[in-house]
């Protein structure tokens, strides 16, 4: 059973057991189960949240399914990202496909065809996808990373050379005057 929104009801604080959403713009949705289409929401907490052409800033959820919408940030335990856009995720379980994301964090994360920035996992699977910087114990298939694990710390250990060289001179430059 789901329950709909009354028309006097004021949508930017509305808590129920379950919600349908289409074509609202809202502030903050709390429910068991938030299910929205061609919407948008400022901050959304929920057992489980479904974005179907729908917009949202901050999901805290236990599941979150999503296709062709786009989120800023995700908190969950199982993440399903399908033709969508996000930039900051953080999931026990996260699988992406077709899809955009600029940071995941996870246990277990799955790119299928989809581009990820930074990837930090246990374990990636990886099938057709690209990934910037990719950080994991275990990665499976084929992937295509600017920088891997070993490739980042070679790189973090140059920087960090650099950087000492330079505080090093700046130091012997103040003394000089």
């Amino acid at each position: 059973m789901t329950d709909t929104v009354p028309e006097d009801a004021d949508l930017e604080q509305f808590a129920i057991q379950e919600a349908e959403y289409a074509g609202d713009i809202l502030r903050d949705v709390s429910a068991q189960r938030v299910d929205m289409v061609q919407s948008g929401a400022q901050s959304i907490v929920a057992d489980t949240v479904r974005l179907e052409q729908a917009l949202a800033t901050a999901i805290n959820a236990q599941q979150v399914d999503m296709t062709q919408s786009a989120a800023v940030s995700i908190d969950s335990d199982e993440v399903h990202v399908s033709n969508s856009m996000t930039f900051a995720v953080r999931s026990q379980e996260a699988q992406f496909s077709d899809s955009v994301a600029l940071v995941v964090l996870g246990s277990n994360v799955a790119l299928d065809d989809s581009m990820a920035g930074v990837v930090v996992s246990s374990t990636a699977h990886v099938s057709g996808g690209r990934v910037g910087v990719l950080l994991a114990r275990r990665v499976e298939g084929p992937v295509t990373a600017v920088l891997d694990t070993r490739s980042a710390l070679g790189l973090g250990a140059m920087l960090g050379a650099v950087c000492g060289l330079f505080a090093m001179l700046a130091v012997l430059l103040s003394r000089r005057r």
